[in-house]
């Protein structure tokens, strides 16, 4: 019995520890045992962007091996985040005379101004909300053109709304004592749109092209999204007037002109400015005892809308359709009003030749047949939630505008909707000043997870605290799962945190991801009671180890960066959701010095400085040569200098140094052109790619990120041949003609006292010491 209890015991005491034994830390897997230090972890805090929490540290060296530490996980209680772009928005509005008719107890024109002003609201609060994201988000852009016969911009060209409240009052803020929610001057300007005669869509396209995407006033946005909404409320007409000697159109007239030109401008917005436009067209539907000239006319302008949107993103026009047709272009003055008629009442100007007033033919399905128009590939834009978006909108009599441009505004406002799941990826690119250590395979990166346990409030934002970091990628990882029922936890069971997780590199081993971790699902966040309270802490964090070392090749210095472009959160789409801050260190500075140009046996000069403690100074470091030995071929000499210090204290204070290269004259007829290297990653240069430097520049190791720093020199013809001694260990020996034994010792092989100096002119043939 006793022997059974025992027994019993030490099964007891298995399953208690079993946990532990599975449950590898960080200090067990990547440190042996040895909990690795982060000593820079205070000065890369936990930062949250767009809703996503990031950080990055590395630990200091373990037998000559770094450890890169990347956490991420969702935050909010949702499973979409938001990538902030910034927005440029045209609304383009027809303000035809027919706009003063009633509509749904008011007028077109005054629901029209309700409409938009709630528009601008919704694009206002969409910049607030992206900056309150992302400090130096530069804010969305609106302009409103107006037309009729004629296109005007009702806005100052464009206006930005910068999303800081206090900024934007004057122009634009909510209120809810005004009828549409929002008050400012652009609110105004908003109300005091007017009306007038005609309806020439084609002008207010080509007039945003000028005025707002094509002048040298103003010019579409690089790096932002660019909407183009265009509302009729009728069909393209330009009614003149009898006092011009002109008939005075109906509003049963479409003008193939104006619809023709219309396309055009359209297509060179979408394609020509990667513009999504919006169509939205108040067209009432004919009644049973329409006449056939009306129906074919509403056939035409929805199939008119449909073609003109983004629907069709590719759609155009053909300009010279058939050459050999004389006239048959679009050549013709869009400022040019109409003065004939054409026998199917459709109205054209004499400048369009009658295969254009031919062309739009409706079927007897009442599909419409335009020749020589290109329809282009049909779009596959989608929501938030996979379904396609529609680009053309007709709406009836009883239709609220509101709805229809609040929808526009939650497509077209700045943030793009994104999903982080399983799917999405956690991707860090190694910089170049470090490698992955050689034969790295995907198993020597290690992926753990760490539960939320408290969170507490800090003003508008949380601190989070988690557990200890447990590794996975075992599947054998369980948590507590639970589902979120009136703000409170309901366990439902156990869970694998780690089944889909999967870790791949680059094949040039400088890219890794990971993917499987679902961020959605473990989204990080407080759980609140049905008073607001916080009771709890629910979700996960991953955390990926990744073992670098540094490259010997790099030239190293002070703040080395630990990232290279593109390290960061990709969402499902793969795109680049968010960056991580990269943590940086001070590495030994090594310069490798690669010169072009000599021939063999000839040198070049260098003087190594660096700046000293005194302020513009720079004290003599080496001097060092760089040789063309014979039996080098044609290949270009270098000469390595490694472990150069970043830097040391002084009087306590970290001083930092930067090394100077100087290429000294050495008594040849070589000059200096040029010198190239890898430069920094900058705005301009974003891979650190070759850059060049004048041959006067101050060559400073501070801009290159990756040796040999290369000097290019070329033979001055202007200067007559000099013969001096090599300054280098290599002697210097002429060609043919020259007696055996002549030769240019060695400035360092011989005493600089007792030294002999030879003169020898060169073989006018010429030799290999010029």
């Amino acid at each position: 019995m006793k022997k059974i209890y025992s027994f019993l015991l030490v099964v007891a005491a298995f399953i208690a520890f079993a946990p532990n034994m599975r449950a590898q830390t960080i200090t067990d897997v990547c440190g042996n045992g040895t909990p690795l230090v982060f000593p820079n972890a205070e000065d890369n805090p936990l930062v949250i962007k767009k809703n996503v929490g990031l950080r990055k540290d590395i630990s200091e060296p373990v037998n000559g091996k770094y450890w890169l530490k990347l956490e991420a996980f969702a935050t909010g209680s949702a499973v979409a985040t938001t990538s902030s772009v910034p927005s440029d928005i045209i609304l383009l509005l027809d303000t035809s005379s027919s706009m003063t008719e009633s509509y749904n107890g008011s007028t077109r024109i005054a629901e029209l101004r309700k409409a938009v002003a709630k528009f601008a609201g919704s694009i206002y609060e969409n910049a607030v909300a992206s900056k309150e994201a992302a400090s130096d988000y530069p804010g969305n852009r609106i302009a409103i053109i107006t037309y009729n016969r004629t296109a005007s911009l009702v806005t100052s060209r464009w206006v930005t709304m910068t999303g800081d409240p206090a900024t934007d009052n004057s122009l634009i803020h909510p209120d809810a004592s005004a009828p549409n929610g929002y008050a400012g001057s652009l609110i105004t300007t908003i109300s005091e749109i007017g009306t007038g005669s005609g309806t020439r869509p084609d002008r207010a396209l080509r007039y945003a092209i000028e005025q707002l995407l094509d002048g040298s006033h103003a010019s579409k946005r690089e790096g932002a999204n660019l909407t183009v909404l265009l509302f009729t409320d009728g069909y393209p007409t330009d009614e003149v007037g009898s006092n011009l000697g002109e008939p005075l159109q109906g509003r049963n007239k479409f003008d193939l002109a104006f619809a023709n030109n219309t396309l055009h401008y359209a297509s060179k917005v979408k394609q020509q400015y990667s513009a999504r436009l919006y169509t939205v067209g108040l067209i009432s539907t004919p009644g049973a005892n329409t006449g056939a000239d009306l129906r074919r006319n509403y056939y035409r302008v929805l199939q008119m809308m449909e073609w003109v949107s983004s629907n069709w993103p590719k759609s155009q026009w053909e300009t010279n359709p058939d050459p050999e047709v004389e006239g048959y272009n679009l050549g013709f003055d869009v400022d040019r009003t109409f003065n004939s008629t054409s026998s199917t009442q459709v109205y054209t100007g004499d400048d369009v030749p009658a295969p254009f007033r031919n062309a739009w033919t409706v079927n007897s399905d009442n599909s419409i047949t335009l020749d020589n128009f290109d329809f282009g590939d049909a779009s596959d834009v989608k929501d938030s939630n996979g379904n396609l978006i529609d680009f053309s909108t007709i709406v009836n009599d009883d239709t609220s505008f509101d709805d229809i441009f609040q929808s526009i505004a939650s497509q077209s406002g700045g943030s793009a909707a994104t999903t982080l799941s399983e799917s999405s990826q956690a991707v860090d690119v190694v910089s170049s000043s470090f490698v992955l250590p050689e034969n790295t395979q995907p198993s020597d990166i290690k992926v753990f997870t760490a539960r939320c346990t408290t969170v507490v409030a800090n003003g508008d934002a949380y601190t989070y605290s988690f557990d200890t970091e447990i590794l996975a990628k075992n599947n054998d990882y369980e948590y507590d799962d639970y589902q979120i029922v009136n703000n409170e936890k309901v366990y439902v069971g156990k869970k694998d945190i780690d089944a889909l997780i999967s870790v791949s590199l680059s094949d040039d081993g400088k890219e890794v991801s990971v993917t499987g971790f679902d961020y959605a699902d473990n989204w990080v966040g407080p759980v609140k009671n049905t008073s607001g309270q916080i009771t709890g802490a629910q979700g996960h964090k991953v955390i990926i180890m990744i073992p670098i070392e540094t490259n010997p090749d790099a030239v190293g210095g002070i703040d080395v960066d630990t990232n290279g472009p593109g390290s960061g959160i990709k969402d499902d789409t793969g795109t680049l959701l968010v960056t991580f801050d990269s943590p940086e260190l001070s590495l030994p500075v090594n310069i490798h010095i690669n010169t072009t140009g000599l021939a063999v046996g000839e040198s070049a000069k260098y003087t190594i400085r660096r700046k000293s403690d005194v302020m513009d100074d720079w004290e003599y470091v080496t001097t060092v040569f760089v040789t063309h030995h014979k039996g080098e071929g044609d290949s270009d000499p270098i000469v390595k200098i490694k472990g150069l210090p970043s830097g040391h204290k002084v009087a306590g204070v970290d001083h930092e140094y930067d090394y100077k290269i100087e290429q000294d004259e050495w008594g040849w007829t070589y000059t200096l052109k040029s010198v190239t290297g890898t430069g920094a990653a900058t705005t301009e240069n974003p891979s650190g790619t070759p850059v060049s430097f004048s041959a006067d520049a101050d060559i400073l190791t501070s801009n290159f990120l990756v040796n040999p720093i290369i000097f290019n020199n070329e033979k001055d013809t202007n200067i007559a041949p000099k013969v001096r001694y090599a300054e280098s260990k290599a002697t210097n020996t002429f060609g043919s003609g020259e007696k055996a034994g002549d030769k240019y010792d060695d400035s360092k092989k011989n005493n600089k006292a007792s030294r002999t100096i030879y003169t020898v002119t060169p073989p006018s043939s010429g030799g290999s010491g010029e």
